[in-house]
């Protein structure tokens, strides 16, 4: 449990502004593809977003490990990790 703390913040971080960003293109993406076509929209709104989402999650797994291990020998110690 300790492992995972670090990690708590930034997810609901990430999910409150990724349910925010979704609210707000749900309410505009009617006339957006009235607009411009479906296929324009959805790359821009769906695949952009998405590609960007797995270059962050890439750069995340590679300081993982890092990450992992600081937290395993402040539990040890018994004390918080520095930010």
């Amino acid at each position: 449990m300790g492992v995972t703390r670090g990690w708590r913040a930034p997810l609901i971080a990430v999910g409150a502004a990724t349910l925010a960003l979704a609210a707000v293109i749900a309410i505009f993406l009617g006339e957006l593809t009235q607009n411009f076509g479906l296929r324009p929209v959805m790359l821009w709104l769906v695949t952009i977003p998405y590609a960007i989402n797995a270059v962050f999650w890439f750069a995340f797994y590679k300081t993982s490990p890092r990450d992992q291990e600081r937290m395993k020998q402040a539990s040890a110690a018994g004390q918080a990790p520095a930010s």
